[in-house]
């Protein structure tokens, strides 16, 4: 399967003494054509290299499709995983 990747995005990764954050930009016509019932779920990862522009992560198109099995979940209405 091949990935889509988001082509028009900037993900750049900002340092602080307690953490990070990551800012993001997408081009918003590309999400559109991936979405799907209104969402579009996206998986970022992490560059080898910072490019350039300090770039230092990339976006594709979360392809993962879950099992609509309805008989694998449990019959007990009072189920609860936590």
């Amino acid at each position: 399967m091949d990935r889509k990747f988001i082509q028009k995005s900037r993900i750049i990764e900002k340092e602080f003494d307690n953490g990070y954050i990551l800012n993001c930009a997408f081009g918003i016509e590309e999400l559109k054509e991936m979405a799907k019932d209104g969402w579009v779920n996206i998986v970022i990862g992490k560059r080898r290299e910072v490019s350039e522009k300090g770039v230092t992560h990339y976006a594709y198109e979360d392809e993962f499709k879950p099992k609509k099995d309805i008989a694998a979940r449990p019959e007990s209405k009072d189920y609860d995983p936590f």
